[in-house]
């Protein structure tokens, strides 16, 4: 029983790990586009920032 657990585990971690490299893979992809939006967010509160001073 003991060693159907653990192979059972081992399939487990194979598993989350591949998910997790998936992921890892998807992010490094998707960082340049979200920091261009996270600037293009940035940009928009200057401005709007600076339209609620002049009011």
């Amino acid at each position: 029983m003991p060693e159907f657990e653990r192979i059972k585990t081992g399939r487990l971690l194979i598993r989350v790990r591949r998910d997790l490299d998936s992921i890892i893979l998807l992010e490094a992809h998707l960082k340049p586009w979200l920091d261009c939006l996270k600037r293009r967010l940035e940009r928009v509160k200057e401005k709007k920032n600076q339209i609620f001073k002049i009011e």
